[in-house]
């Protein structure tokens, strides 16, 4: 039996199209985010010695690729900061997970499902990032295929969703964010001491803030522009550049796929794989098979140049050795004939000691002939 038959496909993929993401995905959102600059190496010194650089690279993790996806756009990069809802939640979240007494949230939130659930949370306000990307770009550049999938890849932010009807205050801002806390689930943070930590702390929270990771450095004081997410691409890079693809594809009518229907797959796959991830303690991509194919194909050099360079390096190197030998038994030779004269030398210097006795060796054998004639006259 055919599995679309079995689940609701249609009334799941405009289910997920439908819904919003204010506030509780939003604020899973800023909860990963955060968490992920809290275990940066250095952050709690930098929150220690100076809130505000803090709070500004907090800021950048969670709305830093709508800032970027702004100035592509030739648009106010201050625009995602003007919503004060949004900017209150980020800043709330922000001081739980920095100066919690005991850092209780931070545990909480960094247990291990309690972590997965924020986790997939965050994963499906990317589909909406990127759309939302795609989306801001077709406005402008209709055709603009690459427009669209760079706009769409460096999005962070999605369009702000009004919040429900109901959880609104008529009469004063400060009291609508209050009433929207009071309806937030206990979702906040960890510190992964019995964890596997590498898989969260490695991947950057999103390929916006990813992108504008080396400019959030240098507000805490690090200069590492060998960590460029376009150098060294990770995980979420990845994901959110074909998701950016995949839909800009689609927008263009070459994808034969309905906008929903590709948001639920799109969903499905990245929490899974996340998740799956998360669980193995894994940072393998799914796509390294698939990149390192595509390396080997189209980038390496061809094994021609390789043997050729191998070849002449191999030449070279046996006339080298070669010379050096020769040289050697010339000076071998030398030294050889050296040894040799000075040995004939020393052979000619016995001989003619030998063959001609001196003048001392001459007298004393006359004086010792007549001792030995007065021994036999007196015998």
């Amino acid at each position: 039996m055919d599995l679309l038959t079995l689940l609701p496909f249609e009334e799941l993929s405009l289910g997920l199209s439908n819904l919003r993401m204010f506030p509780f995905f939003d604020v899973a959102h800023y909860v990963v985010s955060v968490m992920a600059l809290r275990e940066q190496p250095g952050s709690m010194d930098v929150a220690q010695r100076s809130p505000f650089a803090c709070w500004f690279s907090s800021m950048l993790y969670c709305f830093g690729g709508a800032i970027l996806s702004g100035l592509m756009m030739a648009e106010p990069p201050v625009a995602p900061l003007s919503n004060g809802t949004n900017i209150l939640l980020a800043s709330l979240v922000w001081y739980l997970v920095f100066y919690c007494p005991q850092d209780a949230l931070y545990s909480c939130a960094a247990f291990l499902p309690v972590r997965l659930v924020l986790t997939g949370m965050k994963e499906v306000t990317r589909t909406w990032k990127v759309l939302g990307g795609v989306l801001q770009a077709q406005k402008k550049y209709k055709d603009g295929l690459l427009v669209m999938v760079a706009v769409g890849w460096a999005k962070d932010q999605p369009p702000a969703y009004p919040p429900p009807a109901t959880l609104l205050c008529p009469f004063h801002p400060c009291l609508n964010s209050l009433l929207l806390l009071s309806h937030l689930p206990l979702v906040w943070t960890v510190d992964p001491k019995d964890l596997n930590s590498c898989s969260f702390t490695s991947s950057t929270p999103c390929a916006g803030g990813g992108l504008m990771s080396n400019f959030e450095q240098l507000v805490r004081g690090i200069w590492k522009p060998e960590t460029n997410e376009l150098l060294k691409m990770s995980y979420p890079t990845k994901i959110t550049l074909i998701g950016a693809v995949l839909f800009a594809l689609q927008q263009n009518h070459y994808l034969p796929l309905q906008k929903h229907h590709l948001m639920l797959i799109y969903t499905v796959f990245i929490v899974v794989n996340k998740t799956r991830m998360m669980l193995t303690g894994s940072n393998s991509s799914p796509f390294a098979p698939v990149e390192s194919a595509m390396y080997h194909t189209l980038f390496a050099r061809p094994s021609k140049d390789s043997s050729l360079t191998c070849g002449t390096k191999a030449t070279t190197k046996p006339t080298a050795s070669a010379a050096s030998a020769i040289d050697g038994k010339a000076d071998g030779n030398s030294r050889n004939g050296s040894t040799a004269g000075g040995l004939e030398c020393s052979c000619n210097g016995l001989n003619g000691s030998t063959h001609e006795p001196s003048a001392h060796e001459e007298s004393s054998a006359d004086q010792a002939e007549p001792k030995d004639t007065s021994n036999k006259k007196t015998d």
